[in-house]
């Protein structure tokens, strides 16, 4: 009897857990919920409990718990994206924001137009890589973005798009810090390495040679911000370094260095870091106006205008055939030089956003004319401000023709990593001694070369320059060789 008792006390028992578990089955498959059949469950003896007798759930679920649960899903599947500068070649690290296509708030398709932005080589339209709506814009038009950081954020619907972008910005944070790395700073001291802050403070603190131990951080734990290191670095000038400074007066108007003038002073600032040597030359002008004028009309039916210069870069590229150390660049370490198989041809062009300077690709295998027709597209396109990174990479050697505007004599500096350039005076009309020793005028234009002292000699450019004198002076010898 005892035994029948403690019997009944398990099943009474059992059939307690099992409705408990059919009702936790029953909240854990919400929303999409599987009826659960637990079947019959028998006893040692003949007692057994049915499934039947435990409350089933309902087959579907109430209108409101269905519009939540899709909602919900909604909800989970809609993530705001970092929409970060991407990686656009060339060294390049930062760019200016020049305009803004989109507002906050905008909806945008894939290769909807973003921004425009403008390098140290070139203007830029990004695009969108997906669709969405344009969020958190963080930066305003003539602000500087660095390469790897978001532009804006863009919130975008769907897990796949969202695992693919999250993917794109891993990577090019990766390739971001793997360029800072790759700096070439001065090593730093082990007692650095115990203070909390990023790669970016510890490199300015290589650079500024500054102790990181005595940096007081605001940032938790104690952790060196950038603010912290730029504070230190201002408490630290001395009271010369505070005179030297250029005063502001109240009337005085700060314009930030933005675009092609940012890029300018870069490139100039390489370049002057760089000896160089420079040769001027007079060049007797007559037989190639000469000749000029009686092509000009011909190639003014062709659509195209002849100027002095496709004849000054053909005859350059001649001579660049015959020295080709001048076609050359050299390594950062200036241990090796790169000989460079075409001759692209880099023209240095006044525009309304500033100095740009674009070049004539394998101007060694195109006829003077080609060279011509060339040089027109590229003016064009630099009027307008539509030159890409495709004109302006690549170039091996540069020309200037400062005279056009006003000067007779220059002394051009060489475009790093090129190691030559060549730049021409104004044309004048001057009294000059003939080979019979009479005066007659002539028209005579000042070519001035210079190239960088470390690999090019002196007389390595004097030889060149008077094989280009020679193509100038006497044109119809060089039509013999041009292909």
């Amino acid at each position: 009897m005892s035994l029948l008792i403690r019997n009944t006390a398990n099943i009474r028992n059992l059939y307690n857990s099992l409705k408990k578990i059919s009702l936790a089955v029953y909240a854990t498959k919400l929303p999409q919920y599987n009826p659960v059949d637990l079947g019959s469950i028998t006893s040692y003896r003949r007692y057994s409990i049915r499934s039947s007798i435990l409350p089933s759930p309902p087959r579907s679920l109430p209108r409101s718990v269905q519009y939540l649960s899709t909602q919900t899903s909604r909800v989970e599947n809609t993530r705001k994206i970092p929409f970060p500068l991407a990686d656009i070649g060339e060294g390049i690290t930062e760019v200016e924001i020049l305009k803004w296509f989109v507002k906050d708030g905008q909806q945008v398709k894939q290769f909807d137009k973003i921004c425009e932005v403008q390098s140290d080589k070139a203007t830029v339209e990004i695009t969108s890589r997906f669709d969405g709506i344009v969020r958190d814009i963080q930066y305003k038009q003539g602000d500087i973005a660095k390469v790897g950081k978001p532009l804006c954020f863009i919130e975008s619907i769907g897990e796949d798009t969202a695992a693919n972008t999250d993917a794109e910005v891993a990577a090019m944070s990766t390739q971001a810090d793997r360029k800072e790395e790759h700096e070439e700073i001065p090593p730093v001291s082990r007692e650095h390495e115990k203070v909390l802050t990023t790669p970016a403070v510890r490199r300015i603190a290589r650079e500024h040679k500054i102790d990181l131990t005595k940096v007081k951080g605001s940032g938790n734990h104690g952790r060196v911000l950038k603010e912290d290191i730029l504070a230190y670095i201002e408490a630290q000038q001395s009271p010369l370094e505070e005179q030297v400074k250029p005063s502001v007066s109240l009337d005085s108007n700060i314009e930030p260095i933005r675009g092609l003038r940012r890029a300018m002073t870069k490139t100039m600032t390489a370049s002057l870091a760089v000896p160089q040597l420079t040769l001027g030359e007079e060049v007797v002008m007559d037989r190639l106006i000469h000749i000029r004028n009686g092509l000009k009309s011909t190639a003014e039916k062709l659509g195209v205008r002849l100027t002095y210069m496709p004849f000054f870069i053909k005859a350059t590229s001649y001579c660049l055939s015959h020295f080709p150390i001048l076609n050359s660049s050299v390594d950062q370490s200036c241990e090796n030089i790169i000989y460079h198989r075409h001759h692209n041809i880099s023209i240095a062009m006044d525009t309304p956003m500033g100095l740009t300077v674009p070049n004539i690709k394998h101007v060694e295998e195109k006829s003077v004319l080609e060279v011509a027709k060339d040089l027109q597209v590229l003016m064009d396109m630099a009027e307008s401000g539509r030159l890409g990174e495709e004109q302006l990479k690549d170039g091996t050697f540069s020309l200037s023709n400062v005279g056009v505007i006003s000067g007779t004599y220059t002394a051009p500096v060489v475009f790093v990593p090129q190691v030559a350039i060549g730049a021409f005076g104004r044309t004048r009309r001057v009294p000059v001694v003939n080979a019979h020793g009479h005066v007659e005028t002539a028209h005579i234009i000042n070519v001035s070369w210079s190239a960088d002292h470390r690999i090019i000699d002196g007389a390595t450019i004097a030889r060149f320059s008077k094989m280009w004198k020679s193509c100038v002076e006497e044109p119809e010898q060089l039509l013999l060789h041009l292909k």
